[in-house]
């Protein structure tokens, strides 16, 4: 018999499951601990709950610089709580430069998998930020493009009239391609 969980339900019925005594199949006990960590700006900040509601550890800040995201994903390896699956959509508020990008590669690890949103803001370093993220991307096996800046532009009402900020819709739909992008990713491996 194979167990298979509810969408969006997950850590709920591991924790039932656990609290009876059953024991867990090896593949939903992997999945349980190994997790997905969502680290973003104000951008991804309107998409937290329904990020949460796929099962996503979320940390969010307004203004958030790459240099504090790196900053961040460093405690978190230090205290051995990063989640196997990485999202990170920084860029918003500054530069993304190529140190960085190599910097969050190492932090990160080749162990587990990151996820790079590219930005969508209109701003002098929007365009040279996506290109290093997608350099990144294409340097590094275990690193994974999300083209929000395409995806965004391709569907209008999905930011705000600042350009980059999401609408209710589009919190959504931003949502929706993280956890596609994470689960095609980790079905292949």
């Amino acid at each position: 018999m194979q167990f298979r969980a509810p969408r969006g339900g997950l850590a709920i019925v591991v924790a039932a499951l656990l609290a009876t005594g059953l024991q867990l199949p090896a593949a939903t006990a992997q999945a349980a601990s190994s997790g997905r960590f969502a680290l973003g700006d104000s951008v991804m900040l309107a998409a937290k709950s329904r990020l949460e509601n796929r099962n996503f550890t979320v940390n969010t800040k307004t203004s958030r610089q790459v240099q504090d995201g790196l900053d961040l994903l460093r405690a978190k390896v230090r205290d051995r709580s990063l989640r196997t699956n990485v999202v990170v959509h920084l860029g918003t508020n500054g530069t993304f430069s190529r140190q960085q990008c190599r910097a969050m590669h190492s932090v990160v690890g080749s162990k587990r998998r990151l996820f790079l949103l590219t930005v969508t803001v209109p701003r002098s370093w929007a365009r040279p930020n996506n290109r290093v993220i997608k350099q990144c991307v294409a340097r590094y096996s275990n690193t994974y493009l999300i083209d929000w800046n395409r995806f965004a532009r391709s569907h209008p009402g999905v930011v705000e009239g600042d350009g980059y900020h999401l609408t209710y819709g589009g919190a959504k739909k931003y949502a929706r391609l993280i956890d596609r992008r994470v689960d095609t990713v980790v079905g292949r491996g």
